[in-house]
């Protein structure tokens, strides 16, 4: 993640391509879009500006595209993760947060976590 923003991931300065989090590190959960595959398919808001936030451009390689989840992970040794924190909008209601449905969701998909 960036560390003045972590709602962003951290972008290796000479590429520009996001580094993926090693072991142990918090990092940005995300996942591929790709619109030919219903798995990973993101057909966006109805208000484009905020479907333009969710999105990621050059993740892995030039060109790809990834969703940000706001969720922010880790992953131990061992390759179990835990849930850290959730950066941008959350929703609560008396107390609760409103997403766990969409988390686990991510989490049962392929997902790769950034740093």
């Amino acid at each position: 993640m960036q560390p003045d923003d972590k709602s962003q991931p951290y972008r290796d300065p000479i590429t520009g391509l996001c580094q993926v989090a090693g072991p142990n590190e918090v990092g940005l959960i995300v996942n591929v879009v790709n619109n030919k595959v219903l798995q990973s398919r993101f057909d966006g808001y109805s208000d484009e500006s905020a479907t333009n936030k969710k999105l990621l451009t050059d993740v892995l390689v030039k060109g790809d595209c990834y969703f940000n989840s706001g969720d922010l992970l880790s992953r131990d040794e061992e390759g179990f993760y835990y849930w850290s924190d959730r950066v941008g909008d959350t929703f609560r209601w008396k107390g609760e947060v409103l997403f766990l449905s969409v988390l686990i969701e991510f989490c049962v998909s392929t997902f790769v976590i950034f740093w």
